[in-house]
């Protein structure tokens, strides 16, 4: 937003007179001022990405500068906020899986998931063959059932393998 008020740019402490300058989030920049959370990733400022001590480093107590001490201390050319927040959005775009790699993942999933259950159930099985309760192993109950009644719920206690 254009400013209105004079003073000191929050960035690099020139002072900015009324009517130039920008204004954002109750402090006054000298040039449009940038965000530090939406830097592009290669610069290692972002929290995901590098740790926040770097950033406090660079730019101690700040969470936006003006953009001339953004180029300045990262030694970078950028004409304007939006084009930084442009570059920050090609690199997340960058990194999101393909299409391919989604579908190949889902493919590993399932079948994960197929021999999970294919071993369930082999399992299960193997329990109804030698007539064992699935739910308690054949104990009939246990102490950890203690408030409910301690007693099986599916064998009734008996232990044996019951539909």
């Amino acid at each position: 937003m254009r400013n209105r008020y004079k003073g000191t740019c929050r960035g690099c402490g020139v002072f900015v007179p009324a009517g130039e300058g920008f204004y954002e989030g109750g402090w006054v920049f000298c040039t449009e001022p940038v965000g530090l959370d939406h830097t592009p990733y290669s610069l290692g400022l972002m929290n995901g990405c590098a740790p926040t001590e770097k950033r406090a480093n660079l730019f101690p107590n700040k969470s936006h500068v003006c953009l001339s001490v953004f180029n300045s201390v990262l030694g970078t050319t950028f004409v304007s906020a939006a084009e930084i927040y442009s570059a920050h959005f090609a690199e997340h775009k960058a990194s999101l899986p393909t299409a391919e790699e989604i579908a190949a993942n889902k493919a590993k999933s399932d079948a994960l998931n197929k021999e999970f259950r294919k071993q369930q159930h082999k399992e299960l099985q193997q329990l109804k063959e030698k007539n064992i309760c699935p739910r308690c192993h054949g104990e009939g109950g246990s102490s950890a059932w203690l408030a409910t009644g301690w007693t099986c719920h599916r064998c009734f206690g008996s232990g044996k393998y019951f539909n």
